[in-house]
C-alpha cells in the first residue's frame, strides 16, 4: 500500500514488478512496436501496454501521439479521460497534456491565486510514434535513432487488417510458432492439412541483413480438407525481435502475411497481422480473413499451453529436431542482438 519513505523515488520506467529482466527490458525498449491500427486511433484515447508500461495512445493536434497513461497529479489513467482541443485531459482534475506530454492547461479552481503560467515542470512522458504498414508504431527509448522494420514491396497494394489478437505467450515464442514447419500437419490439420509421416525437409537459412534473416521451405499443403496435394514454398523474412513477413507461393501466385508480436509482458503479446492483397483478389477477402482467423486459433491452442517461463537462447533446456533449425537460427539473432545475456 505504501512506499517507505526511505526508499529513493524511482527514475526509470520498467516497473519493478516487471517479469523481464533488466538487461532484456533495455534492449528491447529500443525497438519500435506496433500499439494500433491507425484505423482505430481517433480522439478517445486507447489505453494499450509495451514492455509492462501502460500508454495511452490518442489523436491530437500533433497527429497521433503516446503518452504515459498516467496523471503525474494523482496518477488517474489519462486513457479513461478525453481529448479536449488536441489534448488529452485527465478525467479527474481535468489536467491537460499536449502529445508532447507537457501540461498546456489547468482548470482555474486548482490554480494558486494570481497564478497564469503552468510551471514546465509539470509533464507527462512521452514516446516517440510512427506510422508504417497502416499500424501505428511507439519506441520506448528512441536514443539510438532505431530505424522501423523494413517491408519491400507493399508501397501502392492493398493491405488487409486482421483484428489485433492478445496471444498468451512470449512475443519469441509467438514468431517461433509462425515459422515453424514441424506443427503444421498436426495442429493445422483441419486449415492447411499435410501428411503427418511425409518427412519435411528443414528451411534454408539465409543472412540478409544485421538482424534479418530469411528461411525458405517447402510444404504439401491439403487446404480446409481438399482433395489432392497443393506444393508450395514459404519465405520468411524474420527481423530481429518479433517481426515475421511470410510469403506463400504456389503455381498461382503469391500470398503475403506480416505478423508482428508487439510484447505487452514477458509472457503475453499481441499479434499484429496485415494482409499484403497483390493480386486485388476483393472478392476473396473474407474467405482469406476467416481462414487466416482459423490458423491464428488453432496456434492459440498450443501457445496457451506454453507455461510462462524464460528460456534459454543458445537452445539448452530443450530437445531440438533438424527441423529445428530455423528456430535455433532466430535465437542466435536475438543472442547477437544483446537479448538473453
Amino acid at each position: 500500500m505504501f512506499q517507505s519513505i526511505e526508499d529513493n523515488i524511482s527514475k526509470g520506467l520498467r516497473p519493478e514488478n516487471s517479469d523481464i529482466r533488466m538487461s532484456d527490458w533495455e534492449v528491447l525498449s529500443k525497438y519500435w512496436y506496433p500499439v494500433a491500427r491507425i484505423e482505430d486511433v481517433g480522439e478517445v484515447p486507447i489505453a494499450t501496454l509495451l514492455l509492462d508500461i501502460q500508454l495511452a495512445i490518442f489523436r491530437g493536434a500533433e497527429g497521433i501521439s503516446a503518452v504515459l497513461d498516467r496523471c503525474p497529479h494523482r496518477w488517474v489513467k489519462l486513457s479513461a479521460g478525453k481529448v479536449i482541443n488536441g489534448n488529452i485531459e485527465c478525467p479527474y482534475h481535468a489536467l491537460q497534456f499536449s502529445g508532447a506530454g507537457q501540461c498546456v492547461h489547468i482548470p482555474g479552481a486548482l490554480k494558486a491565486a494570481g497564478s497564469t503560467q503552468v510551471p514546465r515542470s509539470f509533464r507527462v512522458d512521452s514516446f516517440s510514434v510512427k506510422e508504417k504498414i497502416g499500424l501505428v508504431w511507439v519506441c520506448l527509448d528512441d536514443t539510438e535513432g532505431r530505424d522501423l522494420p523494413e517491408f519491400p514491396g507493399v508501397d501502392g497494394v492493398k493491405l488487409l487488417y486482421m483484428e489485433p489478437r492478445d496471444v498468451p505467450c512470449s512475443s519469441q515464442r509467438q514468431i517461433e510458432n509462425f515459422f515453424d514447419l514441424g506443427h503444421l500437419p498436426i495442429v493445422h490439420q483441419p486449415s492447411l492439412g499435410g501428411d503427418v509421416n511425409t518427412p519435411i525437409a528443414p528451411g534454408k537459412i539465409l543472412i540478409v541483413d544485421e538482424g534479418v534473416l530469411q528461411i525458405i521451405a517447402d510444404y504439401d499443403e491439403v487446404p480446409m480438407g481438399e482433395k489432392g496435394i497443393r506444393p508450395v514454398q514459404y519465405t520468411h523474412r524474420i527481423t530481429v525481435p518479433f517481426v515475421a513477413d511470410l510469403t506463400i507461393t504456389d503455381d498461382h501466385g503469391d500470398a503475403r502475411f506480416i505478423n508482428v508480436a508487439t510484447p505487452i509482458s514477458a509472457f503475453e503479446c499481441r499479434a499484429y497481422q496485415v494482409l499484403v492483397d497483390s493480386s486485388d483478389a476483393s472478392e476473396h477477402h473474407a474467405n482469406v480473413i476467416g481462414a487466416t482467423n482459423m490458423v491464428n486459433d488453432e496456434d492459440k491452442y498450443i501457445l496457451q499451453n506454453t507455461p510462462p517461463t524464460s528460456m534459454r537462447l543458445d537452445g539448452r533446456g530443450e530437445i531440438h529436431m533438424a527441423i529445428d533449425n530455423a528456430a535455433l537460427a532466430y535465437r542466435k539473432a536475438l543472442l547477437a542482438a544483446g537479448l538473453g545475456q
